[in-house]
């Protein structure tokens, strides 16, 4: 049952990337909460993981291209944003 604490932050993760229509986004308000999770609180900290979040965040959009799909809440905005929105951020 060693694994059973870490299943939080990894349900953490899946809420905010879920409930976040973009990796950046959710990767810079996860990074520094989980810091704050785990007890990291100093402010040398949380700039550390608000980096880290940055750096993997551009590893995987544009190293990798790795794409997931849009969120729902792009599909209100005008069709010309909406392209905008999606391949921009």
């Amino acid at each position: 049952m060693g694994w059973l604490p870490d299943g939080d932050v990894n349900a953490n993760d899946l809420a905010v990337m879920g409930a976040t229509p973009r990796w950046l986004m959710a990767t810079l308000l996860f990074m520094p909460a989980l810091s704050l999770r785990v007890g990291f609180r100093g402010v040398r900290w949380i700039v550390t993981a608000v980096l880290i979040g940055l750096v993997i965040v551009l590893l995987f959009r544009t190293g990798l291209q790795v794409r997931l799909p849009d969120g729902y809440i792009y599909g209100y905005l005008p069709p010309e944003i909406r392209n905008f929105m999606i391949r921009n951020f």
